[in-house]
């Protein structure tokens, strides 16, 4: 996800730095889900599709791939609200 070189001058910074790339990992994919996502739910709003979909209550599992980076999919469980 990195390139290039990073230091840091403590564990304070250490921790930070550990976090700040946490978050950016987190937030890609989140980016993942909402793309995947195609209906209104909850606080995901889209402007072309304003009903919830019965059909897509399901969660979304996100998984990491060496190859292909982050992969979102609709889980075969359904029933949720």
């Amino acid at each position: 996800m990195l390139g290039g070189k990073y230091a840091v001058g403590s564990r304070k910074d250490l921790v930070a730095f550990h976090e700040a790339i946490c978050l950016a990992e987190v937030g890609h994919m989140m980016c993942a889900a909402a793309r995947l996502r195609k209906e209104t739910r909850g606080s995901h709003y889209r402007e072309d599709a304003p009903e919830r979909n019965p059909d897509l209550a399901r969660p979304i599992m996100i998984r990491r791939n060496k190859n292909a980076g982050v992969i979102a999919e609709l889980s075969g469980f359904g029933g949720m609200p």
